[in-house]
């Protein structure tokens, strides 16, 4: 054979973790730590809705003005835009 051969040839790299920059390896740990605490807050937030759901759905179903406080409001408004 000669020592003169050129090869041409295209590599490409992949690893495990599909196409992850090399840069964002290291942090592949703390991500799963942040993935972990958030999981905690939410099962968290879950258990004190859970607790607390006697308090907390009467205000959202509530609604905003009773009948009262709208016909105050439609009087006020209708008072300060009308033109005399």
């Amino acid at each position: 054979m000669s020592e003169d051969v050129q090869y041409n040839a295209i590599v490409e790299w992949r690893n495990a973790f599909g196409e992850l920059n090399a840069a964002e390896y290291p942090k592949l740990a703390f991500y799963g730590a942040l993935a972990i605490v958030y999981a905690l807050i939410g099962v968290l937030w879950g258990f004190l809705f859970f607790q607390h759901r006697q308090d907390i759905l009467p205000i959202q179903v509530r609604p905003c003005f009773n009948s009262a406080d709208n016909s105050t409001i439609s009087r006020l408004s209708s008072d300060s835009w009308s033109l005399r």
